[in-house]
């Protein structure tokens, strides 16, 4: 089963081979790096998870902060910022019990639970803490009243005491001063109480004991309260006596209010530490489970970086195995054939590029066997081959050197005749110049008298043109003449009729003067006209008698013009037959220069391929004289050549 396994392993190919090693440990590589990511997520949810528990234990604290500032201080602000901070605190529990699992969540709930009881209880504490000051400020005000009606009880009695003694001769009135002298006791006693009791307020803790001071005024007051027959100090009396029941009842209202708020602050302190524990438990919890975390990815990642270390181990120690060993076995073999060892048997029992190798070198060595064995029957034939091979150059050599002289002759010759048959193209080259030259100046006559006809045809369709202009410039004139003369007419009628008008205004007196100056105005335009118009026709008359004139030298030009176009085209005529036959000389000399030209080039190739036979036949001999000794180290070769292959174990 290993042999089958280990040969079908031999058959994979080596970049399989590699593929699958390395592909794995690529892949383990891959799942180290999953788990690292997937380590950072869940590190990263943890540790947002304490930053969460972390805030709310924050706000729990800066809350017990408020709570206690207020329990110092009783500020209302502070107690209205620890109401405002319950909420966010309850808030972010909320958030918290989102994002933690379902195993935090009862714990999670259990700290908004003492968090809200937290909230009732300081609630309670507040209101506990505004009847004790209530308390306090009503017995102060009780403590006022009975001050100020005993001041006042005590200046009347001391006033009736005075009246009495003076009006009674001393008789009468000391009972009321000494009634005066226990009111103000009793004031004294008042005032003393009110301090006691704000002394025994600013305690922690108050017994329910009545104030010494308090107990005192009521007995005076019992003594005092029978001696006062006089209704109005028996009213005064008796509202003393009510303040200072009603501020004894304060005081204890007070202390009860005070036992009351203390108990409420311990249960919210209870109420608050369990908050906190709450929440530090369960910051705890999410550390020692982050910390549980990050001990399993580290396992995991190890775990899988070391299975990676040791996957990449074992394909690295079965790469070189499957390739290494077999590969030496290979350059063994070479090694052996590299010395002349050709009788090497390599077994190939592999699929993979080292069998390939294998094989290749297998066919190798057979093909130099082959190789060799037709080398060592290939000399022999080398070198008698070598031997015929210098006799035949020996005697090609004696037949190139006789051929080699009769063409030295025929060159000679050859050379001869291409020399006149270039003298022939040179005359024959000049005369066609000449003819070329002749051609050209034709041809040059022929285009000038072309452009001439051209110019006088021209000239004279100009010369039609003018004749025909000054022909209608006669035409207009007459007609110009006929508007005149109908123009003269119109002035002569005008003039009368202006004349008519200036008599007839005459006649009219004052009242046709106008019309007297615009008829003379009009007769004065009616001759300009005329004279205007005698002007104009004797300028038409010159006019009419220039056209004609200009008319009939026109004409005489015409005739003229037309002489002159027959005698060009005769001219043209003779030009075009000196043309024909200057172009049949050229062609005649061109014929004669292109045959001797060919002649010479003819003569002058056969001398060259003359001289290239000649050449040749250097050549040919220097060739035969090479090939000899060339045969000669041939047959050197052929020897050296078998001691060579005698080193081969075939």
């Amino acid at each position: 089963m290993n042999g089958i396994a280990k040969f079908r392993l031999a058959n994979w190919l080596t970049a399989t081979k590699l593929a699958v090693g390395f592909g794995l440990v690529l892949l383990l590589t891959l799942g180290v790096a999953i788990q690292g990511g997937l380590a950072l997520k869940d590190v990263e949810h943890r540790f947002g998870s304490l930053k969460e528990v972390a805030a709310v234990n924050r706000q729990v604290m800066q809350v017990r902060a408020l709570e206690q500032g207020f329990r110092l201080t009783g500020d209302t602000a502070q107690a209205e910022h620890l109401r405002q901070a319950l909420p966010k605190v309850l808030e972010g529990l909320n958030q918290l019990a989102e994002q933690l699992g379902s195993a935090n969540v009862a714990a999670v709930k259990d700290a908004m639970e003492a968090i809200k009881a937290y909230g009732a209880a300081f609630t309670e504490y507040e209101r506990l803490n505004t009847s004790r000051q209530l308390a306090m400020e009503g017995a102060t005000f009780l403590v006022g009243g009975a001050a100020n009606s005993l001041d006042i009880l005590q200046s009347g009695l001391l006033d009736d005491g005075a009246y009495a003694l003076r009006d009674s001769g001393g008789k009468q009135g000391a009972e009321l001063l000494t009634l005066s002298q226990q009111v103000g006791e009793l004031y004294r006693l008042m005032l003393k109480s009110l301090d006691e009791a704000q002394a025994r307020a600013s305690k922690t803790t108050l017994d329910n004991e009545p104030l010494p001071s308090a107990v005192a005024a009521l007995a005076l007051l019992a003594k005092v309260e029978p001696q006062l027959s006089d209704p109005a100090y028996a009213s005064v009396i008796q509202d003393v006596s009510t303040n200072i029941k009603e501020f004894t009842k304060r005081l204890s209202d007070y202390a009860a209010a005070l036992a009351q708020q203390q108990a409420a602050g311990k249960r919210m302190t209870s109420l608050a530490d369990a908050a906190v524990q709450r929440v530090d438990a369960l910051y705890g919890q999410q550390e020692a489970e982050l910390q549980a975390m990050i001990t399993k990815r580290i396992f995991t990642i190890g775990s899988i970086a070391l299975l990676a270390l040791v996957v990449g181990a074992l394909a690295a120690l079965f790469i070189t195995l499957a390739i290494v060993r077999p590969l030496r076995k290979v350059i063994a073999a070479a090694e052996r054939i590299a010395e002349g060892e050709l009788d090497v048997e390599l077994k190939v029992d592999r699929g993979d590029e080292i069998g390939q190798l294998q094989r290749s070198s297998a066919s190798m060595v057979a093909a130099l066997r082959s190789m060799v064995l037709q080398l060592q029957s290939g000399i022999g034939r080398l070198g008698q081959a070598a031997e015929e091979l210098a006799e035949h150059a020996r005697e090609a050599q004696e037949g190139v050197t006789r051929q080699r002289e009769e063409t030295d002759q025929v060159a000679a010759a050859m050379a001869e005749l291409a020399a006149t048959a270039h003298g022939v193209a040179e005359d024959a080259e000049s005369a066609a110049t000449a003819v070329d030259q002749a051609e050209r100046q034709v041809s040059d006559g022929q285009a000038i008298v072309g452009r001439s006809l051209d110019s006088i045809e021209t000239l004279g369709l100009d010369v039609r043109v003018t004749a025909d202009s000054l022909q209608s410039v006669s035409r207009d004139s007459q007609a110009i003449s006929a508007v005149l003369d109908v123009i003269k007419a119109v002035a002569e009628q005008t003039n009368l009729l202006a004349l008519n008008a200036a008599i007839e205004a005459a006649r009219a007196g004052d009242q046709g003067r106008g019309f007297a100056v615009v008829a003379d105005e009009v007769r004065a335009l009616a001759r300009r006209t005329q004279q205007s118009s005698v002007e104009i026709e004797q300028l038409i008359a010159v006019l009419q008698k220039g056209s004609g004139e200009a008319v009939k030298r026109m004409q005489q030009s015409e005739q003229l013009l037309s002489g002159t176009v027959s005698s060009v085209g005769e001219t043209r005529l003779a030009f075009d037959e000196i043309t024909t036959a200057v172009s049949s000389i050229q062609q005649k000399n061109q014929q004669i220069a292109a045959a001797a030209v060919q002649q010479s080039a003819v003569a002058e190739e056969v001398a060259v391929n003359v001289t290239r036979i000649r050449d040749g036949a250097d050549q040919t001999s220097q060739a035969m004289a090479a090939t000899a000794s060339a045969s000669r180290e041939l047959a050197s070769l052929g020897d050296e050549l078998t001691k060579l292959v005698r080193r081969f174990h075939v």
